[in-house]
C-alpha cells in the first residue's frame, strides 16, 4: 500500500467487489445495487507531520453508514482507533482522500430513496474528522456509485445513477481553505450508467465502469471523458471501450 512522504503525503483508495454469503459479511462493506455486490472501501493518509491514518466506511445492516478512523504503526502495521466512529446520515458508497490529507470526502445515497449527496469532513494533525460541508447532487438520480479527486484536491467528480437505467457523472469543486463543496457546472451529459470513477494521472481523462442497464445485458465496459485541468470541467465524447464482462460496479 502506497504511503505518503512529508513533503507532499499521499493517499490510497482501495476497493474490492466481494460476493456476500451471510448478513454478518455487511460489516465494513459497502452495499451496492439492490446487495447482489459489495465493496469496502478504505481511504489511506499521511499527515504533512508524517503520521499516517486509515479511514474505513462500516455498513451495518439496516441502518445508516459510519467512519472508523485508525493511526497506522509504520513500523508494524498495526492499527490503533482514533476515537469513536463517525455517523453518517445515509449509506455510505465510496470514499477518497485529498493528497495532502486535509480533507476526506464521502459519498451517500440510500438507494433508489432520496437524493445522492457528497459530504466533506477536514483532517486536522490527529487524523480526527471534522464535518466541513453536504451537498445534494443536482438531477434526479437516486444512487451514488463512485467518486474521484484530482490531483490538486480542487475538483471533485461523482457519479449516480438512476432506477437501473440511467446515470450521470457531477463535476464539483472544493474550496481549500474550508472544504466546502460546491457544484461546477452542468455535468457532461451523459445518460448511461457509470459506476466507479478513476482519474488519469495526467489529469486530461476522467474514465467511469459501465454499469449493465436494465434489460440491456450486454453494455459493460468503460467510458471516457475529457477533462480540463485548468478549469476542471469534463466533456463527454460518447466513445465507450466494451468488454466481454460486465463491470459490477
Amino acid at each position: 500500500m502506497p504511503v505518503g512522504n512529508n513533503a507532499s503525503p499521499l493517499q490510497t483508495v482501495i476497493c474490492e467487489n466481494h460476493r456476500m454469503s451471510s448478513p454478518g459479511l455487511l460489516r465494513f462493506w459497502l452495499v451496492l445495487l439492490l446487495l447482489i455486490s459489495s465493496a469496502a472501501c478504505l481511504a489511506q493518509g499521511a499527515s504533512d507531520k508524517g503520521a499516517e491514518f486509515l479511514y474505513a466506511v462500516e455498513n451495518p445492516c439496516c441502518t445508516v453508514s459510519s467512519i472508523e478512523a485508525f493511526q497506522i504503526d509504520t513500523n508494524t502495521g498495526s492499527l490503533t482507533p482514533l476515537s469513536s466512529p463517525m455517523v453518517l446520515s445515509s449509506r455510505a458508497q465510496d470514499i477518497v482522500v485529498d493528497r495532502k490529507s486535509k480533507f476526506l470526502f464521502v459519498g451517500e445515497s440510500t438507494p433508489f430513496s432520496v437524493q445522492p449527496t457528497v459530504t466533506s469532513f477536514g483532517i486536522d494533525d490527529s487524523g480526527t474528522l471534522a464535518l466541513a460541508s453536504q451537498i445534494a447532487l443536482p438531477g434526479t438520480n437516486d444512487t451514488l456509485t463512485g467518486l474521484a479527486l484530482d490531483r490538486t484536491g480542487t475538483n471533485l467528480y461523482a457519479s449516480a445513477t438512476r432506477v437501473l437505467s440511467e446515470g450521470s457523472v457531477s463535476p464539483l469543486t472544493v474550496d481549500r481553505d474550508s472544504g466546502t463543496v460546491a457544484v461546477l457546472g452542468p455535468g457532461p451529459g451523459n445518460q448511461l450508467m457509470p459506476g466507479r470513477l478513476y482519474m488519469h494521472p495526467s489529469g486530461q481523462f476522467l474514465y467511469a465502469s459501465l454499469l449493465t442497464r436494465h434489460h440491456h445485458p450486454s453494455e459493460g465496459g468503460y467510458d471516457p471523458y475529457l477533462r480540463d485541468p485548468q478549469t476542471g470541467t469534463p466533456t463527454y465524447p460518447n466513445k465507450q471501450f466494451r468488454t466481454q464482462f460486465f463491470p459490477a460496479y
